[in-house]
C-alpha cells in the first residue's frame, strides 16, 4: 500500500506539472489571442479609413471632372460673347443707310439666343 501511495504521489506530482504547463500555455494563448485581436481590429480600421478615402477620392475625381466641364463651357460661351460686342456695335456707313447695323443686330439676337441671353433692344440703340 505504501508503493502504491508513493505511486500515486508521484502520478499526482507529474498531473500538477502539467496542469501548470498547460497553465502557462493557456495563458501565453490568450497573450497572443488578445494581441491578434488588436491587430485584427487595427487592421479593420486601416481598411475602413481606406476604403472612406477612395470613395472620398472618386467623388472629388467626379466632381473636378464636372468642374473642368463646367470651366471649359464658361470658356467657350466667354470666347463667344466676346465676339458678339464686335457684331452689335453700330456701323456708320457714309451714305447714312443702316443695313450693316440691322444685320449685326440680327446675328447678335440669334447667337445670343443660342446660348440662352436675351438682350435688351435699349442695348442696341
Amino acid at each position: 500500500m505504501l508503493a502504491e501511495n508513493e505511486q500515486l504521489r508521484g502520478h499526482q506530482d507529474d498531473l500538477c506539472k502539467q496542469l501548470e504547463l498547460l497553465e502557462n500555455s493557456q495563458k501565453l494563448m490568450a497573450r497572443n489571442n488578445r494581441g491578434h485581436q488588436k491587430v485584427i481590429l487595427m487592421l479593420t480600421e486601416k481598411c475602413h479609413k481606406q476604403q472612406q478615402g477612395m470613395a472620398e477620392a472618386k467623388r472629388l475625381r467626379v466632381l473636378l471632372g464636372q468642374l473642368e466641364q463646367d470651366l471649359l463651357k464658361q470658356q467657350q460661351d466667354n470666347q463667344a460673347l466676346s465676339i458678339v460686342p464686335s457684331q452689335l456695335w453700330p456701323v456708320e456707313d457714309p451714305s447714312g443707310r443702316t443695313g450693316k447695323q440691322e444685320k449685326r443686330k440680327s446675328v447678335g439676337n440669334d447667337y445670343c439666343e443660342d446660348i440662352g441671353i436675351t438682350l435688351e433692344s435699349s442695348q442696341y440703340k
